[in-house]
């Protein structure tokens, strides 16, 4: 059974069966007399090409009706039953399986073979014309529909493929943000914890904060993973973190060791949900990279108008240098890039007159 799955095979077998009958009906058919030899080569000509009617359609449709036109030609055009299934079956092929141009060569070389075969028949009346010429046009035309349709298909599945896996870049785009932001915040005050050991109210105060990260990090996984169980909506998880949540993310932030300072200029509420979380997103990854590869200070500015909103957060390059790129970081700053390349915005980020800089910009225009 599975070799009948193999078009190869299935008309390799289609071929087989229909020479047989052609064979059969050449030797025995009372009207193949005298011509049996002439015959049986025209009928195996229409026959055997068939079983490249995919691979080869136009060239396998041209055989066909070369045996076609040649028992045409042999004698009076006889009645016999696998002339019909071999010229369907061919025309078909050449519309299902042939480019636009040579499927319609096809169909004017099958018309051509009816004629001369309409003309070898005997007492030939217009039906004797019509009749297979308007069968094997239909052959052709359900074959050449079914072209069309496989395309559509073919178009439709490349576009749910491309769906598919830009929900999966921003799902992963999404878990490394809360993980690396969330996991590198909980290391850097457990380090700060262990430091202040000897120290019950600055230990305390160490862990306190290591609950509330590891908190606002299960929250906010609750959410994402709500979202992709079956029957939920984002609107029935929590809400995704936006810039009216910045003030909690400094706080985290300077919980762990990092001084930052911000600057808001304009009203951040009412952002597109997309817009604010993807700003959100790009403050949270620049904070995530200070802490991790710097410990020094940060200064972050969100500025607000009417086409957009931009990002900026700087951080004094430490004495060791700054890599952000390294030990994997280099993901988060990609992930921001394209996080803002998604809404037409702009993205940069690297070293300026002794500060690292990451910048990013918005625009609001285009952002239904």
């Amino acid at each position: 059974m599975d070799a009948l799955r193999r078009p190869a095979i299935l008309d390799g077998l289609i071929a087989a069966a229909l020479l047989a009958l052609a064979q059969a009906e050449t030797w025995l058919s009372p009207e193949t007399a005298g011509r049996r030899p002439e015959a049986a080569l025209c009928a195996a000509l229409m026959t055997v090409p068939l079983a490249w009617r995919r691979s080869h359609p136009l060239a396998s449709l041209t055989a066909v009706m070369a045996g076609f036109a040649g028992l045409a030609l042999t004698g009076e055009l006889p009645t016999v039953i696998f002339l019909l299934p071999v010229g369907l079956l061919s025309l078909y092929s050449c519309g299902a399986h042939a480019s636009a141009e040579r499927a319609v060569v096809g169909l004017g070389i099958a018309l051509v073979a009816v004629g001369l075969g309409a003309a070898r028949t005997a007492d030939a009346t217009v039906t004797d014309l019509t009749a297979p010429a308007l069968m094997f046009a239909g052959a052709w035309f359900v074959g050449r529909s079914q072209l069309v349709r496989r395309m559509r298909l073919g178009k439709a599945e490349a576009r749910a493929e491309a769906a598919a896996a830009e929900e999966r870049r921003r799902i992963a785009r999404e878990l490394h943000d809360i993980v690396a932001h969330r996991v590198s915040t909980i290391v850097v005050q457990a380090e700060a914890g262990l430091a202040t050991a000897s120290e019950p109210e600055r230990a305390e105060e160490a862990f306190g904060a290591i609950a509330g990260s590891g908190r606002l990090a299960l929250g906010e996984l609750r959410s994402l993973l709500g979202v992709l169980r079956d029957g939920q909506t984002p609107a029935a998880t929590a809400p995704q973190p936006g810039l009216t949540r910045l003030g909690e993310l400094l706080a985290e932030t300077r919980s762990a060791g990092v001084p930052v300072a911000a600057r808001v200029d304009g009203d951040l509420a009412g952002l597109p949900a997309e817009i604010d979380l993807a700003a959100y997103r790009v403050v949270q990854e620049a904070l995530t990279n200070v802490l991790r590869h710097a410990r020094t200070s940060a200064e972050v500015e969100i500025r607000r108008d009417r086409a957009a909103v931009a990002v900026e957060v700087r951080n004094p390059l430490p004495a060791a240098g700054f890599a952000p790129y390294a030990r994997g970081a280099g993901q988060g700053l990609e992930g921001m890039r394209e996080r803002v390349r998604v809404y037409r915005g702009d993205f940069s980020a690297g070293a300026s007159e002794g500060e690292f800089v990451v910048r990013a910009r918005l625009p609001l225009e285009d952002a239904a």
